[in-house]
């Protein structure tokens, strides 16, 4: 019997510390809906996920652009050879050397590249839109 007594007062406690623990006034802070929806516009996922979005298309625009500039390819090699001849002729032995150096230059492409700048652009536009239409 003095078990179940001292259960139910030890249960009595938990509850009445619970409800002291939930009752007790915390730290409440006042914010006006405009600061919470201004914090909520610079935060959010989404807004954030449709700012990278405008980085990157605005980072196809001179990728695109690149299009009419001069490549330059470089092709190098060194090493050595050694060439085992069958009977009758001498082995060869010599280094190997070469470097290549390719400068092209486009001349026209009947228009692809201005296309793909028009399509970069276009891209931009529409990843602002989309930003301001996800704020």
């Amino acid at each position: 019997m003095r078990e179940t007594k001292g259960m139910i007062r030890i249960v009595r406690f938990a509850v009445a510390a619970a409800f002291f623990a939930l009752a007790a006034p915390s730290a409440v802070f006042a914010a006006t809906l405009q600061e919470n929806l201004n914090d909520l516009v610079e935060n959010h996922k989404r807004i954030k996920a449709a700012l990278h979005d405008v980085e990157a298309a605005r980072e196809q625009i001179p990728i695109a652009t690149g299009g009419w500039y001069p490549d330059l390819d470089i092709t190098a090699h060194y090493g050595y050879e050694k060439q085992i001849k069958g009977q009758g002729t001498k082995n060869t032995h010599l280094p190997s050397r070469e470097l290549d150096l390719t400068l092209t230059q486009l001349l026209w492409d009947f228009d692809s590249t201005n296309q793909a700048i028009n399509i970069a652009e276009l891209g931009l536009k529409q990843s602002l839109a989309i930003l301001v239409a996800t704020r």
